[in-house]
């Protein structure tokens, strides 16, 4: 929970334009590998264990769609003259749930017919050397 927060820190934190690249490059290196070696050291507890495992079915349609979406937000944000906290917070239930009706009714169909028509259709010969005991 802790690392969600230190993203949702990091994302928000804003940054003068000269100092874009330096920024991104300190979350790169250090801040992200850091996120990510206690997401291997510490055990998620069990009450967050299904929240975190449903964002991690979703987080391939996330990332393939949230792009041209930021977009389409910030014009909608500025059409409404919507803050950037009000914008944000009905952007993210909006793209989990968007992200939720990809996952299931398009990538996951799609992965099974592709998986069904990629299967080899012939046996493959075992080519490894295996010794007789």
């Amino acid at each position: 929970l802790m690392a969600v927060l230190a993203v949702a820190i990091l994302m928000l934190v804003p940054v003068a334009e000269p100092l874009h690249g330096a920024y991104d490059m300190v979350c790169i290196f250090l801040a992200f590998p850091a996120l990510l070696l206690c997401g291997i050291v510490y055990e998620l507890p069990a009450m967050l264990r299904r929240p975190f495992a449903f964002l991690g079915e979703i987080s391939y349609a996330v990332y393939a769609i949230h792009y041209p979406l930021v977009g389409l937000a910030h014009l909608v944000a500025a059409h409404l003259h919507m803050g950037a906290a009000m914008g944000t917070a009905l952007f993210i239930p909006g793209i989990i749930g968007l992200a939720f009706c990809v996952t299931r009714w398009v990538d996951v169909p799609m992965r099974r017919w592709l998986t069904a028509k990629l299967k080899p259709r012939v046996p493959v010969l075992d080519t490894r050397l295996s010794r007789a005991t």
